[in-house]
């Protein structure tokens, strides 16, 4: 994972900590990406989206992403992204227990 895509990580779930929800969402409308105020890369959405640690929320002519427990995940152990990349290349469906670890299914 990127610096850009651990720090877009990192501020989607401070916002959503502190209950700013808008901020929590990554905005995407044709090549433009915002969090918050700033611009962030489509490659940096892209990115995210292949590691399964966003998904899009609502989607018109604007699209909007925020952060899922698997994204949480990764930040609270930051080891999980190896694991993560591995399951997702076995293509079989897994599942991340409380500890933080995933399991095939």
């Amino acid at each position: 994972m990127t610096p850009a895509m651990l720090r877009t990580l990192r501020e989607m779930r401070d916002a959503e900590k502190q209950e700013d929800f808008e901020d929590a969402q990554i905005v995407c409308s044709g090549i433009e990406c915002w969090l918050g105020l700033r611009c962030i890369s489509r490659r940096t959405v892209y990115g995210l989206l292949r590691l399964m640690v966003i998904k899009p929320c609502w989607e018109s002519a604007t699209e909007y992403f925020e952060i899922t427990g698997t994204g949480r995940s990764v930040l609270e152990r930051p080891e999980l992204e190896h694991e993560l990349q591995t399951a997702i290349l076995v293509g079989k469906p897994f599942t991340i227990t409380n500890e933080h670890k995933i399991e095939l299914i």
